[in-house]
């Protein structure tokens, strides 16, 4: 199973394989958002043995994670499961906002890097929280890496986001940075 420690002690180096991408559905997002925020239906299994990181769609009997795509000019939404994480790729600009709804639930935001949709979440409804940001913008100079992505773990009353840069294809981890805590 794939959990913070084992990705901070063991993520580099590591093969990335994400399958399913398709068969993740989007819904409408949370009363309040409006139109370019989008709650994403990706429940799927991570596990990290030997040199490979896995991420695999899954029932969510069978899920400890959730993925939330990238999404051209919209923000996307997934909740973060207590005991697994929440996976999302394809950062160039973008940020990994970490909110509270009204109910406690912890979500992670892919946020795409433009206005309106910083905005989005710079003005949250009524009884939401922002609990912290990555932004990674930068990244991939500093690193000189082809691939950003990023994870976010809850452990006890914190958040952790893990920054993960990687190269060529298929992916190889090269960079592991956590971000955080957070507190909840």
């Amino acid at each position: 199973m794939l959990t913070l420690a084992s990705l901070l002690g063991q993520g580099l180096d590591c093969r990335i394989e994400v399958q399913g991408k398709n068969e993740i559905r989007v819904g409408h997002g949370p009363p309040g958002f409006g139109p370019l925020v989008a709650m994403y239906d990706g429940p799927v299994y991570g596990r990290l043995s030997g040199k490979v990181l896995s991420i695999q769609s899954s029932s969510y009997g069978g899920a400890n994670g959730v993925f939330i795509r990238n999404r051209d000019k919209m923000v996307t939404l997934g909740i973060v499961p207590r005991g697994g994480f929440l996976f999302s790729d394809q950062f160039a600009g973008c940020d990994l906002t970490i909110l509270r709804n009204p109910g406690g639930e912890i979500l992670g935001a892919h946020v795409f890097s433009n206005t309106m949709c910083r905005a989005c979440i710079a003005h949250l409804p009524h009884g939401w929280q922002a609990v912290g940001t990555w932004q990674s913008a930068g990244y991939s100079v500093k690193w000189n890496t082809t691939g950003l992505s990023s994870f976010a773990f809850i452990e006890g009353n914190q958040l952790w986001v893990v920054a993960v840069g990687s190269k060529g294809y298929p992916a190889t981890i090269t960079n592991v940075d956590p971000v955080g805590p957070f507190p909840l």
